[in-house]
């Protein structure tokens, strides 16, 4: 079975910084999972998608990076 794991990151209810600066956190986060994992893919979703689309919904408050 090669069918790869959908996970949803959201919701995004306005624009790119709602979820904190989105463009370079959450979009790093789903954009590293799409390059590197063979069982998922994800994408951000909004408040108007059809979750059902989804295997697995992370409901993302705020993500914090750490550098080293």
């Amino acid at each position: 079975m090669s069918k790869r794991i959908r996970v949803g990151f959201g919701p995004v209810v306005e624009g790119e910084d709602t979820l904190g600066n989105r463009k370079w956190r959450i979009d790093a986060v789903v954009n590293s999972i799409n390059r590197h994992s063979k069982h998922f893919g994800a994408t951000i979703f909004f408040r108007d998608d059809d979750l059902f689309c989804f295997d697995i919904i992370v409901v993302a408050k705020e993500l914090d990076l750490f550098y080293p």
